[in-house]
């Protein structure tokens, strides 16, 4: 029977899943996981953006494979699963993990990428992840924005410009953050500068040797700015360039926050290859405003407006409507 072409891709797509998925289902071996955990420690005590701990981590997760932590892992996505349990629990920190992806790994072995390109780009979600959900106008003249990644790329900054676009007009704007677990932008803080005049600086990343960057504001965006009064909903499920962007917001007193208090993950982390199958997060930088030691990691946003019961959207449209 022939197969349609949009059929046939699709048939296509199955095939590679089931195929990665059969990987990663594969038996592993005894040594398989000691040669992992080995470089596994190895690339965190060489790149965590805090040597001390770095080292801690990494003898930490080498004593639990010494006792036999990971034993009972019979393929890499439970061994994945495991290490990463284990490297979150001991460290407190959301962005150590480890996970197998070929595909990955055979990326960041390219000589030709760059520090700057190894995960933190991404972070926690796939560069095909969507970004808006949602944008419209709603009763009142109050913009809504759902954003459940925040995943900004050169090819499709029409959709963020189509939806800001939705929002210029309205009386004030609702973002709705909550659930989102970050990612990251190849292209600057290009929807800060949507709120921000241009050049203004966002962010510092003081890395592992001192040295710094600071982040700011695109002068090329030449989408209309909002300017009305912004209101950011956040919820403990929002976690790292979702914290970043409304804890910006929040100290250039530019939006109010409302909602509970975020994840408060803050380090900006980068992916390194650990064999030919598995790759490791590290936290490789940490964030705070420029020329302040303040930063959310640990603490988490705290909202201006505390919602711990009830619906924090009802209450930040109802703020919104007041302005």
């Amino acid at each position: 029977m022939r197969v349609p072409k949009f059929n046939r891709s699709a048939v296509v797509m199955m095939a590679v899943l089931f195929f990665q998925s059969a990987v990663a289902q594969q038996k592993i071996t005894a040594e398989d996981k000691n040669a992992a955990i080995q470089s596994i420690a190895k690339q965190i005590a060489a790149n965590y953006i805090y040597p001390e701990k770095g080292g801690q981590i990494a003898s930490h997760i080498q004593t639990a494979n010494f006792k036999g932590e990971f034993n009972k892992a019979t393929t890499w996505q439970e061994f994945d699963e495991l290490v990463t349990t284990e490297l979150k629990s001991f460290s407190q920190d959301g962005h150590l993990y480890v996970k197998h992806n070929p595909d990955v790994v055979k990326d960041l072995k390219n000589p030709g990428m760059t520090e700057e390109s190894k995960g933190h780009i991404y972070g926690e979600t796939s560069p095909q992840t969507a970004m808006i959900q949602e944008s419209k106008v709603l009763d009142g003249n109050i913009g809504y924005m759902k954003i459940t990644a925040i995943s900004i790329r050169k090819n499709n900054l029409h959709e963020l410009y189509d939806a800001m676009n939705k929002m210029q007009g309205t009386k004030a704007m609702v973002i709705d953050l909550r659930d989102n677990g970050g990612g990251g932008s190849e292209v600057g803080a290009v929807l800060e500068s949507f709120f921000l005049p241009d050049a203004t600086p966002t962010l510092q990343f003081t890395k592992r040797d001192g040295n710094f960057t600071i982040d700011s504001t695109v002068s090329w965006l030449k989408e209309k700015k909002y300017e009305k009064p912004v209101y950011i909903i956040v919820n403990r499920k929002t976690a790292s360039a979702a914290e970043a962007f409304a804890f910006v917001l929040q100290q250039n007193s530019r939006a109010k926050i409302v909602g509970e208090r975020s994840a408060g993950a803050a380090y900006m982390n980068s992916w390194y290859a650990v064999d030919d199958e598995n790759f490791v997060s590290v936290s490789t930088a940490a964030p705070s405003i420029p020329g302040k030691n303040i930063s959310w990691e640990l603490s988490g946003l705290q909202p201006d407006i505390k919602v711990k019961k009830g619906d924090a959207l009802d209450v930040a449209l109802r703020e919104a409507a007041k302005a």
